[in-house]
């Protein structure tokens, strides 16, 4: 895994529902079909078949966090969030090849995002993308 820099966000029409607290995701300042929660690009990584992009959100009593797992043909195949929280992201690690271990700013909580290629079933589905608490 690896940091890329080739996402960002643009703001949503005025009709669009929820419009202030979501985003469309750009790559490489190209319009994609993916519609994203979060206002800023916190994180991004690049692992063999897939990007992972983590977006927050910073209002008055803390910061939400949303993690997208996109496929190389830029199709969104899972996303996860944790519990909102008081920080922004922080301590950002690899511990692996598809699995990167972080905290949040002001808090002694670490987390595991890990990459399941193969997937895994849940109560939503086959997801792709495991979060833990360390």
């Amino acid at each position: 895994m690896e940091a890329i820099a080739h996402f960002s966000l643009e703001k949503l029409p005025s009709y669009y529902p929820m419009r202030e607290y979501k985003r469309r995701l750009l790559f490489k300042d190209s319009q994609t079909a993916i519609i994203v929660h979060g206002d800023e690009v916190a994180a991004q990584f690049s692992c063999a078949d897939w990007y992972v992009v983590m977006t927050q959100y910073d209002y008055f009593d803390g910061t939400s966090h949303w993690f997208y797992l996109i496929d190389k043909q830029l199709r969104r195949k899972d996303a996860c969030s944790p519990p909102d929280s008081f920080g922004f992201l922080q301590d950002v690690e690899f511990v692996a090849d598809a699995c990167i271990q972080f905290g949040f700013y002001g808090s002694e909580q670490q987390w595991s995002l890990a990459i399941v290629p193969q997937g895994f079933w849940s109560l939503r589905g086959k997801r792709y993308l495991r979060l833990n608490r360390v």
